[in-house]
């Protein structure tokens, strides 16, 4: 009858430890921060993220000359590059009026060679029109 008794409180302890453990790597993972709009990259204070608890980008405009945008565009998870860039207005799609100054409260999200702008009621495309840097290549 002891040795029953025994067994069963070492296998309590055991479930209590495990319980214990479980907690704890569960709080690490939620600690995990995830960047969210606004933030700046910490290796590279000009990068600003777009984008939700899904993910996005972290965008750096470089610079403008004729209506033509330079960006650079970094991952959101490690903060390498993904591709430098210069993109122009997709004039057909294009209703909102922003500058360097006020880009970056447009910025939604970075898809496939587009950069889509966006506010309450508008919206803008901006495609790629030169390629500098992709990482795929």
């Amino acid at each position: 009858m002891m040795r029953v008794r025994r067994n069963i409180n070492l296998q309590g302890k055991h479930l209590i430890y495990y319980f214990v453990l479980i907690f704890i790597c569960l709080n690490m993972f939620a600690c995990v921060k995830v960047p969210v709009s606004g933030d700046r990259m910490k290796t590279n204070p000009n990068a600003v993220f777009h984008g939700g608890s899904h993910g996005g980008h972290f965008f750096e405009l470089v610079n403008i000359n004729n209506n033509k945008y330079r960006f650079k565009i970094y991952r959101d998870y490690n903060e390498n590059l993904v591709i430098e860039a210069i993109f122009k207005k997709d004039e057909n799609n294009c209703s909102l009026i922003f500058d360097d100054k006020n880009i970056h409260n447009y910025i939604s999200h970075y898809d496939d060679k587009k950069i889509q702008l966006y506010n309450d009621k508008k919206g803008c495309r901006l495609i790629l029109d030169s390629l500098i840097y992709d990482w795929n290549r």
